[in-house]
């Protein structure tokens, strides 16, 4: 009920805040200076900004000029304009006849005396002027939280990461909420979900998915079934017990998400658990930092090879994204975490010592250049074999901690969704009675077919959020 008052307030603000940005954007805007190669304005009456001509000229979005008036796409390449990207005058700010705001106008010379007109408003030239800001409502790091059991409880407790399954298929607005929530923390739990049939061709953990995006197929099939039957292709369809892991990281491109629709669940243990991978890496980090070098560099192999099937993939515990930096500790942000020990190959890294021979006479009679410069390699990789080990240990140790996990027997009719790249998962042992049964019905989703959801919700509720 509250969430429910909550998200009615978000839109009886919404008219007044899209006003209030709409006056904000006619603030300061003002030409400072120009050139063949760049254009200086500035913003709001104090921030200077540069921009290269071949990026303004690169980024005129003019109508059947520049992109498709339908499909938005652009009708030349960037080594077509670049003769084109000086402007043909100086450039000038002038008004949007349709809001009044401030707007800069560049006209280029193409040649031949033709000229190209571009405007630019005040809101792309400060969303690209800087690189913190281009990555607003793209790229949502900043809002990641990370979490040990006794912050994920609180999250709980507190309703964040709880959702009611009619409002979730219905409400936009839940749904923006329910995407933010598992970008912040990694998952969330859609709960109030009617009984399942299982006699039917409607399941409703295709109208959640579905909700997101597009279900992302694998050689499980569109939705799978995680349920105790014989000769299982997977450990996780026994009634063992499973190891945290991440799933299909065998694969090139790794679902994003994971749901999983608790049916049935009346059985004696079967307690989901779940550990925040980026929490583990983060403590490595800070407290071995050579060791949490060596796990962004030493590659994982994963495979699946039964049931005539043969996948391979590898790829290193800990990816970072480039493209950002978390400004407190001057690292890069984790983009993506990589552990599944029981899909693990034999490592191909850092496995052997070459040979070393007796003195320098020896090393260039025995062996190429190219033989020596492999043997070089060969012992750096060793060096740090040892260093990822030490990395690997650490982040075991922490994630295996209770103290790190999040454990719950996921009640029938609830759905839990978490993100593949960061989130382990787990499964206790349980014992199956007569008259039990433990019933899952799983899905995929890309994380790709996430992010462009939470992006579009962005644009369009975003504002009420911040």
């Amino acid at each position: 009920m509250l969430k429910s008052l909550v998200y009615k307030n978000f839109r009886l603000q919404a008219q007044g805040i899209r006003r209030l940005a709409s006056v904000a954007s006619n603030a300061g805007l003002e030409l400072v200076d120009s050139s063949e190669a760049s254009t200086t304005i500035k913003l709001d009456d104090k921030m200077l900004v540069t921009y290269h001509n071949v990026f303004l000229r690169d980024s005129c979005t003019m109508a059947d000029k520049s992109i498709h008036k339908d499909s938005k796409q652009k009708l030349f390449k960037t080594s077509e304009i670049v003769p084109k990207s000086v402007p043909a005058s100086t450039p000038r700010v002038i008004e949007d006849p349709r809001t009044g705001a401030s707007m800069l106008e560049i006209e280029w010379d193409e040649g031949d005396g033709k000229t190209h007109k571009s405007t630019y408003s005040k809101q792309f030239l400060t969303q690209y002027s800087n690189i913190e800001a281009r990555r607003i409502g793209k790229f949502f790091e900043n809002d990641v939280i990370q979490w040990d059991r006794s912050k994920l409880v609180t999250a709980k407790n507190k309703g964040k990461i709880d959702f009611d399954y009619d409002s979730y298929v219905k409400d936009d607005l839940v749904l923006f909420d329910v995407l933010k929530k598992i970008n912040t923390y990694g998952i969330v739990f859609i709960n109030n979900i009617p009984k399942q049939e299982e006699k039917t061709n409607k399941w409703f953990i295709e109208d959640i998915a579905t909700r997101i995006g597009y279900i992302r197929e694998t050689f499980y099939g569109k939705l799978f079934d995680v349920k105790s039957v014989d000769n299982a292709k997977n450990i996780a369809y026994t009634s063992h017990s499973l190891p945290l892991h991440m799933d299909l990281l065998y694969y090139q491109s790794p679902p994003g998400l994971q749901l999983l629709h608790s049916i049935k669940n009346s059985v004696e243990g079967g307690e989901s658990i779940f550990a925040d991978s980026f929490f583990a890496a983060k403590y490595v980090a800070q407290t071995e930092p050579q060791a949490y070098f060596a796990l962004t560099n030493v590659p994982i192999s994963y495979h699946y090879e039964n049931d005539e099937q043969y996948y391979y993939y590898a790829r290193p515990l800990v990816v970072e994204d480039e493209a950002s930096t978390d400004f407190a500790t001057g690292q890069h942000t984790i983009k993506e975490c990589n552990y599944s020990p029981s899909f693990q190959a034999p490592f191909e890294f850092g496995i052997t010592k070459p040979f070393s021979p007796q003195d320098k006479d020896d090393l260039v009679s025995s062996h190429s250049i190219s033989s020596n410069v492999n043997n070089a390699k060969e012992i750096g990789d060793s060096y740090l074999f040892k260093d990822f080990l030490r990395g690997l240990a650490m982040f075991e140790e922490f994630v295996h901690d209770p103290v790190n996990q999040y454990a719950i027997k996921i009640p029938e009719n609830t759905c839990v969704i978490f993100d593949n790249r960061r989130i382990l998962h787990s499964r206790n042992e349980f014992v199956l009675k007569e008259g039990e049964e433990r019933f899952l019905k799983g899905c995929y989703l890309n994380k790709d077919t996430y992010m462009s959801k939470l992006r579009v919700l962005t644009k369009k509720f975003g504002h009420l959020f911040s």
